[in-house]
């Protein structure tokens, strides 16, 4: 089964602070490699920006090129990737898609692999599966569809807020009690859940059971946002918005590989099943975990 991997990932083997033997463990087991979309787009506007040193770099690209599965290196995530996996509405998919998704996806590998310097990133042309078309970095595009990103989260926590206190005032005070966290986040996931689930009907396992952890924490950083002391700041961890996509990747089913600290904490606080499907580097060098991954389905009890 196929295996994410996040920017911090990318990061820390180019600074070699991270072997890759554990990853080369996962490839050799027959698990497939791929970066995340988010993972490929915040790689090309840290090289840019200079946040991600060159040689870096080329120090992960060396050790990914030859880890990184050969038909898909950057998995199609996002919106185009919740359609391919049948998680989308089926009278939004067709506007949701178009045949050259995984292409457009992989672009972004290809300008980086292509590159032969950080000059040239900026400068570098690749084709496309159409021989009349190819691609070119627009850096102030990449910043501007992860800043939208990142204002449209901001922009829905604290409309979700607005919209809860307006429906009932004593919400913040009901979360001050005991239990009171648990009860609200287990009604509010219901209620996502069982929307999602009208929307795709049909699906076995069905999209809420799928989408498990992704949604409850959706539902946790927004309930958060309504206590009365500690409340979550979208504004200060605007950078979820990109975890999120990441968490979507659970539902294809693909497991995730990432060193954020705040995914295992959130997926474990919410109590999602999915939480398995997480792993840290190092959890590669385990024999169980490789099987876990290898055979990774769906759980018999919700076929």
């Amino acid at each position: 089964m196929p295996l994410v991997l996040d920017t911090n990932i990318v990061r820390v083997l180019g600074a070699r602070d991270l072997s890759h033997k554990p990853l080369t463990r996962a490839a050799n087991a027959g698990i497939s490699l791929h970066l995340s979309e988010t993972a490929a787009a915040e790689l090309i506007h840290q090289l840019v920006a200079g946040q991600l040193r060159w040689e870096h770099w080329t120090e992960a690209r060396a050790i990914l090129t030859d880890l990184l599965d050969h038909t898909e290196p950057v998995l199609l995530g996002a919106r185009p990737g919740l359609v391919r996996a049948g998680l989308v509405p089926r009278s939004e998919a067709l506007r949701s898609i178009s045949p050259d998704s995984v292409d457009a996806s992989d672009a972004g590998w290809r300008l980086l692999i292509g590159a032969q310097s950080r000059q040239a990133l900026t400068s570098t042309a690749v084709q496309s599966s159409d021989p009349r078309y190819g691609y070119e970095l627009d850096d102030s595009q990449v910043r501007a569809v992860m800043a939208a990103e990142k204002q449209d989260w901001i922009s829905d926590v604290m409309g979700f807020e607005d919209e809860m206190l307006k429906a009932d005032a004593g919400l913040p005070a009901k979360l001050s009690e005991p239990d009171g966290l648990r009860e609200v986040l287990a009604s509010f996931s219901r209620i996502v859940a069982d929307d999602i689930d009208k929307e795709c009907p049909g699906l076995k396992p069905p999209a809420s059971f799928r989408l498990d952890a992704f949604l409850r924490v959706h539902a946790l950083l927004r309930i958060r946002r309504l206590l009365p002391k500690n409340r979550y700041n979208p504004v200060k961890d605007a950078n979820d918005a990109l975890d999120q996509f990441l968490l979507q990747y659970l539902g294809f089913p693909a497991a995730v590989c990432t060193l954020d600290s705040g995914i295992f904490s959130d997926v474990k606080a919410t109590g999602s099943w999915q939480l398995k499907w997480i792993v840290r580097p190092g959890d590669l060098n385990k024999d169980d975990v490789l099987e876990d991954l290898r055979t990774m389905s769906w759980p018999q009890k919700a076929a």
